[in-house]
């Protein structure tokens, strides 16, 4: 009698073990399913395992939905898993280098150095048309004039000092009524020296054009790495911080505030990139970018492209628990929802992930 009673009871908890996992439908009872084979896994209901045969019961289980597996739908998860890129690394590495060409402007900050072709023209009175390379004393030799220092000095510079010294040989130059007239252009240019560390994918020096600019250097040298920052790229120059650049207001809005021009020996630094933030869903753009400290959840979906109409007013907030805050027993990540009026209030955290479901079908 004991042995039929004790059978009965085996296959009442198979019974019920199954029934659970084909019907549950909310928390408490998936809560109560990690229970029963938490015990399982601890030998502390052995009957279940020998009614059971063993093996199903571990895929079965661990099938089971999960707290995030409710408040997002299957189509967002697999889209985390397949569309997530991080946003504009790709910007510096579709090419291997960037053309430029010789008829290309020159800027009155561009700064002369050795290797520069400098062209003088004279009209007027006084006719002169030559070339001269600056060489390595960073000087160039005329035969009325001497020998004429120019290097680290700006084209808007040079023009004005040249000018200053011809006077000194030709008096038609100056005056209230000028009969000489000076220009000075750049020929063929030099080639710079830049240093790039940190995390690029070829550091070292490169030897670019003289009108690189840090987006275009970045290219001519590799690209930059995805471990690294995109908004805390550092200059060094002259054996000091130059310049700390991001480089989302130029790949956003095309902002050329902080895409600064290149100087011979300047060390660029690419530091780690110290935030992750994934936003996925009804956005233009989803991916994988980078946050300041103090921006908010709205301002990483403006990153995105804004919100699509589809999108729900409700999303999910998969975040990391800091590693302080965390206890043996306690989950690591948690999910809440979160409202779209919640975003300007809600500071990002390294990690997060975002996800902005669609609204139900009418």
């Amino acid at each position: 009698m004991g042995i039929r009673m004790k059978s009965k009871n085996i296959i009442t908890i198979v019974m019920i073990i199954l029934l659970n996992i084909a019907i549950s439908q909310t928390m408490n009872e998936i809560k109560e399913m990690r229970e029963l084979y938490d015990q399982y896994k601890k030998g502390q209901i052995p009957e279940v395992i020998q009614a059971l045969g063993i093996t199903k019961i571990d895929e079965t289980i661990d099938s089971a939905p999960t707290e995030f597996d409710l408040l997002v739908p299957k189509s967002s998860i697999d889209n985390l898993k397949i569309h997530s890129k991080y946003f504009g690394y790709d910007f510096f590495t579709r090419r291997d280098s960037i053309p430029f060409w010789p008829n290309i402007s020159s800027p009155e900050n561009y700064i002369l150095g050795p290797g520069d072709n400098v062209e003088i023209s004279l009209w007027g009175r006084a006719q002169v048309n030559e070339s001269y390379v600056i060489n390595r004393d960073g000087n160039i030799y005329d035969n009325s004039i001497g020998i004429i220092s120019l290097s680290g000095k700006t084209l808007k510079e040079a023009r004005l000092f040249l000018k200053n010294k011809f006077s000194q040989k030709i008096s038609s130059l100056i005056g209230k009524n000028p009969t000489s007239f000076i220009n000075v252009t750049l020929g063929e240019l030099k080639s710079i020296n830049v240093h790039f560390i940190g995390n690029v994918k070829l550091p070292g020096v490169h030897l670019v054009h003289p009108m690189s600019t840090i987006t275009t250097g970045l290219i001519q040298a590799g690209g930059v790495d995805t471990t690294g920052s995109l908004r805390k790229i550092q200059i060094h120059r002259n054996g000091k911080l130059h310049q700390e650049i991001d480089l989302y207001g130029y790949l956003l809005d095309g902002d050329t505030a902080d895409n600064i021009l290149l100087q011979n020996d300047d060390i660029v630094n690419v530091p780690t990139r110290r935030s992750t933030i994934t936003i996925e869903g009804e956005v233009y753009r989803s991916g994988i970018y980078e946050a300041q400290q103090s921006e908010s959840l709205a301002k990483i979906i403006q990153f995105a492209g804004g919100l699509k109409p589809k999108a729900s007013s409700e999303m999910v907030l998969q975040r990391i628990v800091p590693m302080n805050k965390r206890t043996v027993y306690s989950e690591p990540v948690k999910y809440k929802s979160i409202t779209i009026n919640q975003l300007e209030k809600t500071l990002n955290q390294d990690g997060d992930v975002l996800t902005i479901n669609t609204i139900p079908a009418i």
